[in-house]
């Protein structure tokens, strides 16, 4: 190999040492600081960078804030054929989550969406580090401070919601619609077809189409105490349908 010294006015020496078993360029410091592979990756604090950039450490990126500027990182595809950008969240290598373009994590298709993969839950947090809204690996939302969406077993009927809040006061259990119109009120919609996602498929008649359904905790899980349910009558055809409602 061949070195080369350089001593800067506190003293301390720095080496530029290229290596000929692996032909890269090395700053070193006591230990190896910055690497050039002879492929063109640079690693800081590794010698054997596996990305074009590759740091192993913390990283800070940003610029003194003077009047309108601001630090800014950008992902980007160079032509429109590419997939965008994405950031991989890793752990003893295997990656955990991701955030970035749905195109560039699914690896197909050409959508720009913003898509944020996680292989657990996915914790959100506002105003400190409580948790304040999670949405778990099989979809369901919980509202609330800790809290973990329930499965199906908690509940009678063995339904567990999409989207459950849950909270020790009214104002952290409670679900409020408002709209700021003058001549009317929001809309509460219960609706049902017979098809799959997507599809427009008629309900036959004497079908439920819908209830709401109070329920008590037993010490073990919650059973109804209380339902209103509604109900296709006996005629339904396009654009016509009776109903009723039972309590």
């Amino acid at each position: 190999y061949a070195q080369l010294q350089l001593v800067n006015s506190c003293g301390c020496y720095w080496y530029q040492t290229i290596v000929d078993t692996d032909c890269s360029l090395r700053f070193y410091n006591g230990s190896d600081r910055v690497t050039f592979t002879a492929a063109g990756n640079v690693g800081i604090g590794t010698t054997a960078p596996c990305t074009t950039l590759h740091s192993y450490g913390t990283a800070t990126i940003g610029k003194g804030q003077a009047v309108n500027e601001k630090a800014l990182l950008t992902l980007t595809s160079t032509t429109s054929a590419g997939y965008g950008g994405q950031i991989q969240f890793q752990k003893n290598n295997s990656s955990l989550a991701e955030i970035g373009h749905e195109s560039a994590i699914l690896g197909s298709g050409t959508s720009s969406d913003l898509y944020l993969q996680s292989d657990s839950s996915i914790d959100f947090a506002a105003g400190g580090t409580t948790q304040q809204m999670t949405i778990d690996s099989n979809g369901r939302v919980a509202i609330g401070e800790n809290v973990s969406p329930r499965g199906a077993t908690f509940f009678e009927g063995g339904v567990a919601g999409a989207l459950q809040v849950e909270g020790t006061s009214a104002n952290t259990s409670s679900i409020t619609l408002i709209r700021a119109n003058a001549s009317s009120g929001p809309n509460l919609i219960f609706g049902r077809t017979c098809g799959g996602v997507g599809t427009n498929t008629l309900v036959a008649a004497n079908q439920t189409l819908g209830g709401i359904t109070f329920q008590a905790n037993d010490g073990t899980d919650f059973v109804s105490a209380a339902l209103i349910e509604g109900r296709t009558g006996n005629h339904m055809a396009s654009n016509c349908a009776s109903g009723e409602l039972r309590f």
